[in-house]
C-alpha cells in the first residue's frame, strides 16, 4: 500500500487540523479505490507536495497520468471545470474526476518540465505569450466562477480583522488604501471579462511533447485578461 510522506501529513495538520490528518491517513484507500475505478497503477507522489496530494500513475495502455486528490474538494472541482473549459486551448486534459471523492485523473505531461528551465528569458516569454494567446475565452455560460473582487476578498477580511483600534495593524494604512483604490480602478476600467487561469506562472506551464506546452493548476477567476500576466511577471 502507498505510504503517505510524514511531511505531507504534517502540512495537512498545519492547514486543516485533525481533519487534515484524518484525510491524509485515509489517502491510501482513496487512491486504491480510484486506481480500481479509473484504471491506473499508482507510482510515486510528486516531491513538492503542498496543498494537494499529487501522484504519478500509469494506465493499462501505458499512458502516463496524474491523480490529484484534494482536501479542498470545492477548489478541485473548480479546477476541473476550468481545465474542461480550456480543453483544446492548451490546458492539460481531464480524463476523469469525482467531486464527492475529491479526486481528478489528469493527462500526464510528457516530459513535463516547467517553463522555468528555459534560461533565455526572451524565448521563455515568447512561449508564455503563445500559451496566453490561445488559452483565454470569454466567460462561459452554465458555471459560476469568482469575480476579481471576490478573489481579493482578503483585503476586506484584513480591514474587518483590524477594525478594533486596540489591535495594531501590520501594514501602513496608506498601503492598504492604495491597494483598495488600485483594485477598484482596475475593476471599473475592465472592458471585457474573461475566464482566467489565475496563477499562470512558469511552474504551471509544462512541456508537452517536443514543441507544445500545456497549463496546469488553474484557479478560475473572472476578470481582465491582462491579470494573467501578473504572476508570470512577478516570477
Amino acid at each position: 500500500m502507498l505510504v503517505i510522506p510524514d511531511t505531507f501529513t504534517d502540512r495537512m495538520q498545519e492547514l486543516h487540523g485533525e481533519q487534515g490528518v484524518a484525510w491524509s491517513e485515509a489517502l491510501p484507500k482513496l487512491i486504491a479505490d480510484s486506481a480500481s475505478r479509473f484504471d491506473f497503477s499508482p507510482q510515486a507522489p510528486f516531491s513538492n507536495l503542498t496543498y494537494n496530494f499529487v501522484l504519478r500513475a500509469t494506465r493499462s495502455d501505458g499512458k502516463p497520468v496524474v491523480l490529484k486528490a484534494s482536501f479542498m474538494k470545492e477548489e478541485l472541482s473548480r479546477e476541473v471545470s476550468v481545465l474542461r473549459a480550456f480543453e483544446g486551448r492548451g490546458a492539460i486534459q481531464v480524463l476523469d474526476a469525482d467531486e464527492e471523492w475529491g479526486v481528478a485523473l489528469l493527462e500526464g505531461a510528457d516530459p513535463g518540465t516547467p517553463l522555468s528551465i528555459i534560461d533565455d528569458d526572451a524565448r521563455a516569454t515568447n512561449i508564455f505569450c503563445e500559451v496566453f494567446r490561445r488559452l483565454h475565452l470569454l466567460v462561459p455560460t452554465g458555471r459560476l466562477y469568482p469575480s476579481m473582487k471576490r478573489h481579493f476578498a482578503a483585503i476586506e477580511r484584513y480591514r474587518k480583522r483590524f477594525d478594533d483600534v486596540s489591535i495594531a495593524a501590520p501594514l501602513p494604512e496608506s498601503w492598504v488604501e492604495n491597494a483598495e483604490e488600485c483594485l477598484e480602478y482596475l475593476i471599473t476600467t475592465t472592458s471585457e471579462n474573461f475566464l482566467l487561469h489565475g496563477d499562470l506562472h512558469h511552474e504551471n506551464i509544462l512541456r508537452q511533447g517536443e514543441e507544445q506546452w500545456a497549463v496546469i493548476d488553474p484557479k478560475g477567476i473572472i476578470g481582465d485578461i491582462h491579470f494573467d500576466t501578473v504572476q508570470y511577471l512577478l516570477n
